[in-house]
């Protein structure tokens, strides 16, 4: 006889039972067994098949288990869905979290104090952190700082700290002798809080600072938002000079220092090295013509003592004062080329070169003329240049120089006989001329002013005479 497996027909001679069934087999298979006690079976050999579908089954693996071990499984008094096991936190964690984890109300208890960035936090952190702002003792932001008045109609909620740019005693109303405290309207009346040392508060159109009270008084505390400018450059709250060398100056990490060429310029040995000039420092090759000028040294500046023997040569000044009309004579005495004044042009109109000017008791000059004694007097010199009106002129009143002549009704020239006395002329205001005749003849009312003397037909040698009036 064969037993097939699956097989649930009857057979017969079985001793015990006249007929029997497949099921019958095992289940005396398993008396058997339990009466020689086997009870351990190879997880290769042991498997669980749906009764549904046989190709389903379930294995036992107990190949993890250390040597010589026993395991237990123990079923708790409930369904349990062995999915889930899959999904649980290990409590080494080498398993990460999925998702979100909801706690369902429950406390996560022990929980070590974060100190990376992505760390969670304990509630003994929070509380230091809480006790930490306590003591900043930060009050919700006011609307504004400067009233003194409360506002028309208030929300709910609106702060303001009153009157801190105004001073004591400027609140009115119902703020009225709550000066520099801090009030929040409460729909129905306003609530006052005096504030307390080391108290910061914002106000919300300002955007840059907080204040802070001091026990007596509010403070601004500006937030840093400095920039660096060009030749400047910003280390953490530090604005230094930025690293650079030109310009004689050399700057490194924020130190700068005097580049020194040691040649005409050196560190002196004197407390903080000052500069200073080497002796025989400054020569001639460094110094441009016309450098050092009457404007830029003071009176008294320059002392026999500053000066060395040789240091002022009697070439290089007969250069420099001829051009202001001096002559250096053989004995070192000066003798006078040509003087000069300036003065403003009175005239209504500009007055040319040559003519001969006179000055007013205001230091002012117009042209002169010999019709009267008032506009012959005062006359002093020629224009050296056509000045506009109201302008400055320059006038020379010694030394030689062309001068503006009138024609000579009888000789039908304008030209000056040399050596003879030039006069100002009565006709043409300005011009001169060396006849007395004619045109120029003078006659009562008239003034005659000796001018100069004629050197050549154009030229003059200024030579002021006595100015007179005919009777």
């Amino acid at each position: 006889m064969t037993l097939i497996k699956g097989d649930n027909k009857a057979y017969s001679k079985i001793t015990g039972l006249t007929t029997f069934t497949g099921q019958d087999f095992l289940d005396r298979i398993d008396a058997a067994l339990a009466t020689a006690g086997i009870t351990d079976f190879s997880d290769s050999d042991f498997r669980i098949s749906d009764n549904g579908d046989s190709s389903k089954k379930v294995a036992f693996e107990v190949s993890g288990l250390s040597a010589a071990t026993v395991r237990t499984i123990t079923m708790p008094d409930a369904n349990v869905n062995l999915a889930d096991v899959n999904n649980s936190i290990l409590t080494d964690g080498s398993r990460a979290m999925a998702a979100a984890l909801d706690m369902g109300t429950n406390k996560l208890l022990n929980v070590a104090a974060g100190t990376a960035a992505t760390d969670g936090v304990n509630y003994g952190q929070l509380t230091a952190l809480d006790d930490l702002i306590k003591k900043l003792e930060f009050q919700d932001s006011v609307i504004d700082k400067d009233l003194t008045a409360p506002p028309g109609s208030p929300s709910t909620g609106d702060r303001y700290l009153i009157g801190l740019d105004t001073g004591a005693s400027a609140a009115t109303g119902a703020w009225a002798t709550h000066d520099g405290k801090i009030t929040e309207w409460n729909g129905s009346a306003w609530v006052f809080t005096t504030p307390t040392t080391g108290m910061f508060v914002v106000a919300d159109d300002e955007t840059t600072v907080m204040y802070r009270f001091g026990g007596t008084t509010w403070t601004a505390q500006n937030f840093e938002s400095s920039t660096a400018s060009t030749g400047l450059v910003k280390v953490g709250f530090d604005i230094r000079l930025a690293d650079a060398n030109a310009n004689g100056l050399n700057v490194t990490s924020g130190v700068y220092s005097v580049n020194v060429d040691d040649s005409s310029i050196e560190r002196g040995v004197a407390a903080g090295n000052p500069l200073q000039i080497k002796d025989l420092g400054v020569t001639t090759a460094k110094i441009n013509n016309d450098a050092v000028t009457t404007g830029k040294v003071a009176n008294l500046a320059i002392t026999t003592a500053k000066l060395a023997l040789d240091s002022v040569d009697k070439t290089i000044i007969n250069a420099d004062v001829g051009g202001a009309g001096l002559n250096q004579q053989a004995d070192g005495s000066f003798d006078v080329n040509e003087l000069f004044v300036e003065a403003t042009n009175a005239n209504a109109g500009a007055i040319t070169a040559g003519s001969v000017v006179r000055l007013s008791a205001s230091g002012s000059f117009d042209l002169a003329q010999a019709d009267t004694l008032a506009n012959a007097e005062g006359a002093v010199g020629v224009l050296l240049a056509t000045t506009s009106s109201a302008a400055t002129g320059k006038i020379q009143v010694a030394g030689k120089i062309a001068v503006n002549r009138v024609t000579e009704t009888i000789a039908g020239t304008s030209n000056l006989t040399p050596g003879k006395d030039v006069f100002l002329s009565k006709v043409t205001a300005g011009s001169v001329t060396d006849a007395d005749t004619g045109a120029e003849a003078l006659a009562t009312g008239n003034a005659r002013a000796m001018i100069g003397r004629a050197i050549s037909a154009t030229e003059i040698v200024i030579m002021q005479g006595e100015i007179t009036e005919l009777l």
